[in-house]
């Protein structure tokens, strides 16, 4: 006989919980490591075809935490979908969105590289994204000691 594991987002029932009545990231992470878990989540890459609904529901089926969505992919974030609209579906599905990605080379500062920083930050509070990606140059431009360091000063 299979032991019943419990999942820190769903109810006792194994359902889903629903907006309003979902866990916080502290309050998971406690369940989780009270629970001895080692918790998964769902990089969008990994089925960077599917649409963002269907990536939750996998993420869902998996039983993971949550789910990373990228604005890499050869397709609109959320495929064209609001925040909004995919913030209640996470919500629904009792799975969080851990990171938004991706802000490249946001060490070698411009203002075209300050604005996709601003919009992914707007856009991952919208979504209710617990954090973003800003993944720093490192082609060798800029990246001397002391100059890489205030470059990223300077960028953050």
């Amino acid at each position: 006989m299979r032991a019943r594991v419990e999942h820190p987002f769903r109810t006792a029932e194994n359902r889903p919980m629903q907006p309003g009545g979902a866990v916080s990231a502290a309050k998971a992470r406690k369940t989780l490591q009270i629970r001895g878990f080692l918790a998964f989540a769902l990089n969008h890459m990994t089925c960077c075809r599917l649409r963002y609904d269907a990536l939750i529901s996998l993420a869902q089926q998996a039983e993971c935490v949550g789910v990373e969505f990228r604005n890499d992919l050869p397709k609109p974030l959320f495929d064209g979908d609001s925040p909004v609209q995919v913030r209640d579906t996470t919500l629904l599905a009792g799975v969080k969105i851990l990171v938004l990605a991706e802000v490249k080379m946001f060490n070698d500062w411009t203002d075209s590289g300050h604005r996709k920083a601003n919009d992914l930050m707007l856009t991952a509070k919208a979504v209710g994204a617990s954090a973003v990606s800003l993944i720093p140059r490192n082609d060798g431009i800029g990246c001397a000691n002391g100059e890489r360091q205030a470059n990223l000063r300077n960028a953050l």
